[in-house]
């Protein structure tokens, strides 16, 4: 069994492709065409630049409360978190437990389904 991090499908896609090809035991495909605009037309759906924004400056966390974090944070499995190369910086700083974190807030915030926005 192979698990694949959304977090690397985003960030490196033809590398997953690959990878995936060689899992399944067939040839790669010469040329790889990453989708750049957003892959569903329902939700919040983001494009691949976006996406990969998100990843890299950790917006997505700012969507949280700090009750919210709080919850996470105390369910997080340490052995799991290293197997698949996770940090928990963010609950690692008690001091970003305001009512919204220190992060740059990212524009779907709030737009998930029961957040009443």
């Amino acid at each position: 069994m192979k698990i694949f991090r959304y977090e690397d499908i985003v960030m490196e896609p033809k590398k997953f492709v690959k990878s995936l090809a060689g899992l399944l035991g067939v040839d790669p495909p010469s040329e790889v065409a990453v989708v750049t605009l957003p892959a569903k037309n329902h939700g919040q759906a983001v494009g691949i630049r976006e996406a990969q924004m998100k990843i890299r400056q950790r917006s997505f966390i700012s969507c949280f409360t700090s009750l919210e974090l709080q919850a996470v944070c105390s369910r997080l499995d340490e052995s799991l978190l290293q197997i698949f190369n996770y940090s928990d910086k963010e609950c690692q700083a008690p001091q970003r437990f305001g009512s919204r974190l220190g992060v740059p807030q990212s524009p779907t915030c709030g737009k998930f389904p029961g957040r009443g926005k």
